[in-house]
């Protein structure tokens, strides 16, 4: 083979990689095309899942609420939930594109039919008659099956579909660099060896080599174009959390206000007519009048409770070291004079300092020592011990580390853990108000605190052996942590 020879065969060699490389290039470009749309889906899919987990969960709440007060918003609030539910449904339909997320659907669709149907049945039995008990619990047991496949099952597959397109987006921009310096390195070789004619084919490569590169540039302006425009929708969506915290909080206090001046009239005028005309009542009159303020301070108490739920994350405070065991001391003293009643007594073992909300620490720990010393066995005096331990793992809520796990146990009457999700659930009662007082909210003020704390609370017993509450909480919340916890 002549030295002519050679040099042609070099170029056609050097040509066919060019080619080649622009192509590989142009495949990788609308695979990156395909896979932001794909991306823009999964997103979308993401949305409609979590949106029809909280309609699913507002239409079990106004059930439950209309069935415990009757109160006719109640009722018009679940139709509502129920028919938002049924859209975001289709939505998710219309949005699944694999085998997978299809089969997810189509086992949601049956069960939030028997879930809705249950619930249309026990709301018109409300009406005439109270609530049939073995459907409330099948009520809760689908709510339960539905809130599982929603979390567990459709919210994952969506997010993992977004993860598995971006990775998949980051692999193509790598192979497009890839195949871009391939394209240099052979234009410096055609470049360098060829001269003369071959020169002109040079050129012709470089100029290949600038279109993929301005198309390459193109492709990367998009892809950040994108991400910041992702990156203003999340940081508009935390303003409008923010946002919508602050105006949650202001309802509440114009709504508690509201609420309580007509309590407050109530009592005023019930007082007066104890007061002034206790004489011309009669037996009769008076049982009524006294009953009208003990219904009136109920309701008070029960408007002050659900400012104070309402509270645990619009009214927050930064996380700061908070010493457990000093906290503990000062609620034991507070609650001094229910110890003196009921001859109870409270145990403090070595408790920790952690990073936290100071005001939600000391709420938390009122409510589960109040709960342990009411809660007691008919004339044995209560016991109450508080203590912690360091583990290492999970702190219960999907966050890895080092945490403390808070346990508040009691010798009381216990309850069957059956009822366990139930009780840390709002305006949910295990004993009626004869038995032993109480709003039913402040296991459920709890449960908010340690899930804003990035935890986890559970609880441990059985009927007539004492109870033992379990929280969790990280030892230290990273920064992420604590501005989530602020917003």
């Amino acid at each position: 083979m002549t030295t002519s020879q050679k040099l042609w065969l070099g170029f056609g060699t050097l040509t066919a990689l060019l080619v080649l490389s622009s192509v590989a290039i142009i495949v990788r470009v609308r695979s990156i095309e395909e896979r932001v749309g794909e991306m823009a889906n999964a997103r979308n899919l993401s949305a409609a899942a979590r949106q029809l987990e909280n309609n699913t969960l507002g239409y079990a709440l106004n059930v439950r609420v209309f069935l415990q007060t009757g109160e006719p918003q109640a009722r018009q609030d679940a139709v509502i939930e129920a028919a938002q539910a049924e859209r975001q449904l289709k939505e998710y339909e219309r949005l699944a594109t694999t085998d997978r997320q299809r089969d997810m659907a189509g086992r949601f669709a049956p069960l939030w039919q028997e879930f809705q149907k249950l619930g249309q049945s026990l709301l018109l039995d409300a009406e005439n008659r109270p609530a049939n008990l073995e459907d409330s619990k099948k009520f809760y047991v689908l709510r339960t099956g539905l809130e599982k496949l929603l979390d567990d099952e459709m919210q994952v597959d969506a997010m993992e579909a977004y993860n598995a397109r971006s990775d998949a987006v980051q692999q193509d921009v790598q192979t497009i660099v890839g195949f871009a310096v391939i394209l240099l390195i052979v234009g410096v070789v055609i470049a360098v060896t060829m001269g003369g004619t071959v020169g002109r084919a040079v050129v012709q490569g470089e100029h290949a080599v600038a279109e993929q590169a301005e198309r390459l540039q193109e492709a990367h302006d998009t892809l950040e174009n994108r991400v910041r425009e992702r990156t203003a929708e999340l940081a508009a969506s935390t303003e409008a959390l923010g946002r919508s915290n602050r105006e949650l909080e202001q309802f509440a206090s114009v709504a508690s206000h509201d609420l309580q001046e007509p309590l407050r009239k109530i009592q005023a005028f019930g007082d007066r007519l104890q007061a002034k005309y206790a004489g011309g009542l009669g037996e009769q009159g008076r049982e009524y009048v006294e009953r009208m303020q003990a219904s009136a301070a109920r309701m008070r108490n029960l408007i002050d409770a659900l400012l104070t739920f309402s509270r645990v994350t619009t009214k927050s405070q930064p996380f700061v070291p908070v010493d457990l065991a000093a906290t503990a001391r000062e609620v034991v003293s507070d609650l001094e004079g229910r110890l003196q009643l009921s001859g109870g007594r409270v145990e403090l073992g070595s408790l920790p300092t952690v990073d936290a909300d100071p005001s939600q620490m000391r709420q938390l720990l009122q409510n589960l020592i109040a709960n342990a010393l009411k809660f007691h066995k008919p004339g044995e005096p209560p016991l109450v011990r508080v203590e912690a331990r360091l583990l290492k793992g999970a702190s219960g809520n999907g966050r890895t580390g080092l945490c403390y796990e808070i346990a508040v146990s009691d010798n009381g009457i216990g309850f069957d853990e059956i009822y366990l999700d139930r009780i840390f659930e709002v305006f949910q009662r295990l004993h009626s108000r004869q038995e032993y007082e109480g709003t039913g909210v402040g296991l459920a003020i709890c449960h908010k605190i340690v899930e804003r704390h990035g935890g986890s609370i559970t609880a441990k017993s059985a009927p007539d052996q004492g109870a033992t509450f379990l929280v969790t909480l990280p030892v230290q919340q990273s920064k992420e942590e604590k501005h989530y916890g602020n917003i």
